[in-house]
């Protein structure tokens, strides 16, 4: 973990592939919560909470997930 100035620290670094890109160049709005994800970790331990820390705590992590699919049948059965 690289620490910055003023406390700040790099959670995550990683690279775009070229499908994650959109029109203009930058990384598509699809793909932000996968690279947030891939941060997380990063971010607790250099908070300070890493796992033995959280567990003696009782505390828990969330994961983020977002899917861009569509149920056909749910989709169906609301028109009807």
């Amino acid at each position: 973990m690289t620490p910055l100035k003023d406390g700040y620290f790099d959670s995550f670094r990683g690279m775009v592939n070229t499908r994650e890109r959109a029109d203009n160049g930058r990384m598509n709005v699809r793909f932000h919560t996968a690279r947030a994800s891939d941060g997380s970790g990063h971010m607790w331990q250099g908070l300070g909470m890493d796992r033995q820390t959280m567990f003696a705590r009782r505390r828990g992590r969330a994961v983020p997930d977002q899917r861009l699919t569509s149920n056909a049948r749910s989709t169906a059965k609301a028109a009807s």
